[in-house]
């Protein structure tokens, strides 16, 4: 959803301001190292 909005505001980018998109890596399917 959040990418979503980004992809819009690039695309139309007629508004006065910065935004800032921050995501978070997911923690679900990460390969893990095992030692």
């Amino acid at each position: 959803m959040l990418l979503g909005a980004a992809k819009y505001l690039a695309e139309k980018g007629n508004f006065n301001g910065t935004v800032y998109f921050i995501f978070q890596p997911d923690e679900e399917n990460t390969l893990e190292l095992e030692l």
